[in-house]
């Protein structure tokens, strides 16, 4: 029933409702890949989206033992295109490394770290204005690998 409502909530762009019911069939089984990607898509089309979660569970439907080797590509291809748009990056490596994060999380683990983040164009703007050379230089010395 809580799939045929999530399914139903969602066609009708209720996706408050679609959450609640997406997320009462994963706790019955958490592993489904169509589940978790439609929970995913839920996430991402609230307004403002929740893009972090969103991620979360594209990344688990990647990582599921239920998805196709096909679909588990087609997925991770299409949560590196949202990554990148979210970030608006035009840094490769950056996108994958972040994307390979996400996805080694989400596949060891049903919820979301509260403390995982993902960097958002918006952060890297701001760091961006705040830098100098001068700041740079002094991170690059220090160490540090991603923006303040």
């Amino acid at each position: 029933m809580n799939g045929a409502a999530a399914q139903a909530a969602s066609s009708i762009k209720d996706y408050p409702n679609a959450i609640k019911y997406y997320k009462a069939v994963l706790a019955l089984n958490p592993d489904d890949a169509i589940t978790n990607y439609s929970l995913g898509r839920a996430y991402m089309a609230l307004t403002p989206p929740q893009s972090l979660d969103g991620f979360w569970y594209i990344a688990r439907a990647v990582s599921s033992k239920t998805a196709t080797q096909d679909q588990s590509t087609k997925l991770k291809a299409y949560l590196r295109k949202l990554f990148a748009n979210y970030q608006q990056a035009t840094c490769d490596g950056l996108v994958d490394a972040q994307l390979n994060e996400l996805l080694q999380l989400a596949g060891s683990s049903v919820d979301r770290p509260a403390t995982y983040k993902i960097v958002s164009s918006t952060d890297l703007n701001a760091a961006q204005k705040d830098m100098t050379i001068a700041s740079v230089i002094a991170d690059l010395k220090a160490g540090a690998t991603r923006p303040r």
